[in-house]
């Protein structure tokens, strides 16, 4: 889980951003979704993922990097719906 404040005291706010909104409250401008980058969302899913470890490995590798076992398969991806 993680740490929840009390009801009645508000989340810690970072004062060094400059930023009054609390950590923890959402702000409306991310009720509108973020812009795709490719270049994130490659960096995200092209992965291979380790049968053995579930461990995450480059997209050329061949063994995994933690355990060395060589069955990998290639990180599932989510259909989006258009």
């Amino acid at each position: 889980m993680g740490y929840h404040p009390p009801p009645n005291k508000p989340c810690h706010a970072n004062p060094s951003k400059g930023s009054n909104i609390p950590i923890g409250i959402v702000s409306p401008r991310s009720e509108e979704g973020m812009a795709r980058f490719v270049e994130a969302e490659r960096r995200r899913l092209d992965k291979k993922v380790c049968m053995n470890c579930s461990a995450r490995n480059s997209l050329r590798a061949t063994r995994c990097r933690k355990c060395g076992y060589e069955g990998l398969r290639i990180k599932v991806k989510e259909v989006k719906k258009t």
